[in-house]
């Protein structure tokens, strides 16, 4: 027990020191350890290995605190040896034939061997009750309104030849209507000019056209002229049949 009890101390007071030590004889063989220190009565030989845990112990404690080059190569090769021995080496040999591999190409044929079209053989393609009572009223409602659609523009045509026969009509009646006043106002004028062509002598008549009086007024406003010498003079011929033009030639 005295071992670790100086093992103990030298751990609590040179740290740095007992790991490069512990590092340099991790090595060492149980068979040396035990010539340089022989056995003891009363002392089991696992102590070797206590002190193993121990150091294993104060490893995890400290961390990579203080770890060396060596344990960083020990461990790498602790780690190599755990993979060979969890991978066992597998012998290569040319000779020896893989093994055969399943196609997965031919499930994959076997499931396009189908065509798509059976896939909807089985549905039903024919329209619900709802759908086709929809259908024929919207077809009823669409011929009602396209009848009364047809039946307004019917309407309105007939109002517009209505409209272009009243037109023409009252056209024709107003045509009928101007011209019968105008031949009526023909007549009237040439009656009252055979009338006053056969009145009086010519100076008679320039004198009714001119409505000439004594007390009417001769004198031109616009040209500032007197023309009451030739009103006097005309008025002077109004009733004689034998002064020069009297008869109209």
């Amino acid at each position: 027990m005295l071992p670790n009890v100086s093992l103990h101390l030298c751990t609590r007071i040179y740290p740095n020191k007992l790991l490069l030590t512990l590092n340099n004889t991790q090595k060492t063989s149980a068979t040396t350890m035990a010539d340089k220190f022989p056995e003891l009565e009363g002392i089991d030989g696992t102590d070797v290995a206590d002190s193993g845990d121990f150091l294993k112990r104060e490893k995890e404690l400290l961390g990579n605190e203080f770890a060396t080059e060596q344990d960083k190569i020990a461990e790498d090769d602790d780690d190599f040896d755990d993979f060979k021995s969890q991978f066992p080496e597998v012998s290569t040999n040319a000779n020896d034939v893989a093994p055969e591999v399943e196609s997965e190409e031919e499930p994959k044929e076997a499931i396009f061997e189908e065509p798509v079209t059976n896939k909807f053989a089985n549905l039903n393609l024919e329209e619900s009750v709802h759908i086709q009572e929809w259908r024929k009223a919207r077809e009823l409602e669409i011929a009602k309104r396209d009848e009364l659609a047809a039946k307004k523009l019917e309407d309105i045509k007939k109002e517009a030849e209505k409209a272009i026969d009243d037109f023409y009509e009252n056209y024709n009646n107003k045509k009928d209507e101007a011209v019968e006043a105008t031949r009526r106002e023909e007549a009237e004028f040439l009656e009252k000019r055979d009338r006053f062509l056969e009145r009086g002598t010519v100076w008679d008549r320039v004198v009714e056209l001119l409505s000439l009086t004594k007390n009417s007024n001769a004198s031109d406003l616009a040209g500032y002229r007197d023309k009451s010498k030739f009103r006097d003079l005309l008025m002077s011929l109004k009733g004689k049949e034998d002064v020069p033009g009297a008869a109209g030639y």
